[in-house]
């Protein structure tokens, strides 16, 4: 599916896009190793929830969740969908809501950071730190520069990118950490831990590459 004059407004006007509510195996996972011990009262954001998938997931084993999503189109229709829990979705970008400091207990953010420029990515990080309770948990899942949509890329003078290919995500920024960039970006943190997942859907050659990180304020 291609999408022209991309934004993520027009990508969630697909009804084919990301339709199902199954948690991604990531947050399955973290919740495994590291909420289920939570009490099920804690707050947990999900920062570019999407279209709720993970929050279904997180709501349903007992946690007081909140979404936020830049897409109004994305907010209204979660507003519909969960209306018990309406009040929890805020539309716009984290960094200009005004969540109260050390309110979460644990924020995640699956395969959203890496659609903004480096400089906004270290703000993003900078303002989950701000809205984690001391010894607060927060979960990324993000791009690095092991992904093969990083290597294709014709003149690169950055791990930032703008795409501009016949591609679903054309028009939007991309950026791919290194090693490096992870551990000087969530450097404020107590505790960090850095895996990576790499996988391929056809060609052997043609790897996806995300870091998977854990750290604890």
């Amino acid at each position: 599916m291609i999408i022209k004059n991309m934004d993520w407004n027009t990508i969630w006007k697909s009804e084919s896009f990301y339709t199902d509510l199954y948690p991604t195996k990531n947050i399955v996972y973290f919740y495994k190793h590291h909420l289920s011990p939570l009490k099920k009262n804690i707050k947990i954001l999900d920062c570019g929830c999407g279209n709720g998938r993970n929050f279904k997931f997180l709501i349903e084993k007992g946690f007081d969740v909140y979404g936020t999503d830049i897409s109004p189109k994305i907010i209204n229709e979660n507003k519909k969908k969960f209306k018990r829990y309406k009040s929890k979705f805020k539309l716009g970008d984290i960094r200009s809501l005004n969540f109260q400091k050390n309110f979460f207990d644990v924020i995640i953010s699956e395969a959203s950071l890496y659609y903004q420029g480096i400089e906004d990515i270290k703000k993003t990080i900078e303002k989950f730190h701000y809205l984690l309770k001391p010894g607060g948990i927060i979960r990324v899942y993000t791009k690095s520069i092991n992904d093969n949509f990083f290597k294709t890329f014709d003149k690169r003078k950055s791990t930032e990118y703008k795409v501009k290919k016949n591609h679903w995500e054309k028009g939007l920024t991309l950026s791919f950490l290194t090693f490096k960039d992870v551990k000087k970006i969530f450097k404020k943190f107590k505790e960090l831990k850095i895996g990576i997942e790499e996988f391929n859907y056809i060609d052997q050659n043609k790897k996806h590459s995300f870091y998977i990180i854990t750290a604890k304020k």
